[in-house]
């Protein structure tokens, strides 16, 4: 009997320390392992709804279409050309009067009879042709037929032009064509007939251009040029005048291939060194 309480105690003592092993320690439980996170992908942004026929956006423009206006667009008008016939004389002065840089005049075959003479004032980029036989006839003997003044950019062309009723004599008549204070003036194929004292005379220019021109019979001189500067005269007929050319305090006037003859005046020139080899 002692013996096998003795056999019961040891086995009963096995299954406790079994049960010790694997029993679950309520006092301390483990930490569970944490799970890994998730990051929730981003819902992508809902499509724009599509425009009707009236919100549709228009067609790409063609290949080198500008898609703006430049900031330095110009604003001036375009070059005109004006056509005006002796009918139409009275609407010369005011036709250059309101003329745009680049325009053209152009006068149809005729004689343009004024009591006083035409001005080209304050103007840019001018020509003023004739088409045909255009005469220009001023009758205030003591006003220029034509003068250009505070001016630039002005080409007088294909022209014959007069007083009405020149003087026999120097007497103070106004020039044919006078230019003052201006540039880049181009006279070519005139005729500028003796009704003045000077078929062309210049004050304060800049480069004037006489090529091709008939000027004869003026009472003082063909040319007068004063304090001016490059000035080309070249292939003109220069006859009958009192002188062919009056120059005081100029610089730079180149002539060549101009028929010179009977022009009964001296020629007057600005330096003594040009009086001693060509004359007074």
């Amino acid at each position: 009997m002692t013996r096998l309480a003795t056999v019961l105690f040891s086995c009963l003592s096995v299954c406790v320390l079994s049960l010790a092993f694997v029993a679950p320690n309520f006092a301390n439980p483990p930490t569970p392992p944490k799970p890994p996170q998730v990051v929730p992908e981003k819902a992508p942004s809902p499509a724009a709804p599509a425009k009707g026929k009236e919100e549709a956006e228009p067609p790409p423009p063609p290949a080198g279409t500008p898609t703006s206006i430049p900031a330095s667009a110009p604003t001036s008008k375009p070059a005109v050309v004006h056509f005006l016939t002796p009918q139409q004389a009275d609407k010369l002065q005011e036709t250059i009067n309101k003329s745009q840089p680049g325009d053209t005049i152009l006068l149809r075959a005729g004689i343009y009879r004024y009591k006083k003479g035409i001005q080209i004032h304050n103007i840019q980029k001018l020509n003023l042709e004739g088409q045909g036989e255009v005469w220009i006839i001023v009758e205030d003997l003591y006003d220029d037929v034509l003068q250009i003044k505070d001016s630039s950019d002005i080409k007088i062309r294909f022209l014959k032009a007069r007083h009405a009723r020149p003087l026999g004599q120097f007497n103070c008549e106004g020039a044919v064509i006078r230019a003052i204070s201006s540039q880049r003036i181009w006279v070519d194929h005139c005729e500028l007939n003796g009704s003045g004292a000077v078929g062309i005379r210049t004050y304060d220019v800049s480069d004037l251009i006489a090529t091709n021109n008939f000027i004869h019979h003026n009472t003082l001189a063909a040319f007068m040029i004063m304090q001016s500067r490059w000035i080309a005269i070249h292939n003109n007929t220069i006859v009958n005048n009192g002188s062919s050319i009056y120059s005081l305090g100029n610089a730079s006037i180149r002539m060549n291939k101009n028929v010179v003859a009977n022009n009964t005046g001296n020629n007057t020139w600005s330096n003594a060194f040009t009086r001693q080899i060509l004359g007074d």
